[in-house]
């Protein structure tokens, strides 16, 4: 009988020692998918702030996906025109844990959008001058998973890319949505579904 209790702690040590080490969830649904969307938290960003004309929308359409829309301007600005959706206040997040930032396309046109990243919290004082982290994409009107990794987001600063420090995936205080026209690029109606936004490990 003490043999077979004897046994019997050592199977139970023994599986207690195998217990599996933290881990992370391939996935972390930001916005959409397990983490339902809420236009509310989102605001317009627009050339407007600079004088122009561009305009965008974020909506709350079927299947917990949302309708990202609006119109890009070139005329105003000289070709610098930009329409955006942008996360409001400093969401504090560290995703340092994850490898790439994946976006996933419902349906689209085919405009070029990107990604943008802020690790720097909002000055109310100048609160649309900040760094910014951008990752471009052209679903090319098809739907589909679009990521990148934390590399691939490079430093702008009104538009135009700079020499700056990588991306901090520990600091995210904000997310936008844009379409840009590229400095005459493309202009114009635009429209693209998004189903959900999602930090995950590639």
């Amino acid at each position: 009988m003490l043999v077979l209790i004897v046994i019997i702690l050592h199977l139970v040590d023994g599986i207690q020692g195998r217990q599996a080490p933290l881990t992370i969830s391939p996935g972390l649904d930001l916005f959409g998918g397990t983490s339902p969307w809420n236009v509310s938290e989102w605001e317009a960003i627009d050339d407007r702030v600079r004088g122009g004309t561009s305009e965008s929308t974020l909506e709350l359409v079927q299947n917990n996906t949302v309708l990202f829309k609006g119109y890009v301007d070139t005329e105003i600005l000289g070709g610098a025109g930009f329409a955006s959706q942008r996360t409001r206040g400093n969401l504090m997040l560290d995703l340092s844990l994850y490898t790439h930032l994946q976006i996933q396309v419902a349906a689209s046109d085919q405009r070029t959008y990107s990604l943008n990243l802020y690790t720097s919290p909002e000055k109310p004082s100048y609160p649309y001058s900040r760094l910014t982290y951008k990752y471009s994409f052209n679903p090319q009107g098809h739907a589909g998973d679009f990521s990148a990794p934390w590399d691939d987001f490079k430093p702008f600063w009104r538009g135009k890319e700079v020499d700056g420090p990588k991306l901090d995936a520990s600091s995210i205080q904000g997310l936008g949505i844009m379409c840009q026209s590229f400095f005459g690029a493309q202009e114009g109606d635009f429209q693209l579904v998004v189903a959900r936004i999602s930090a995950v490990v590639k």
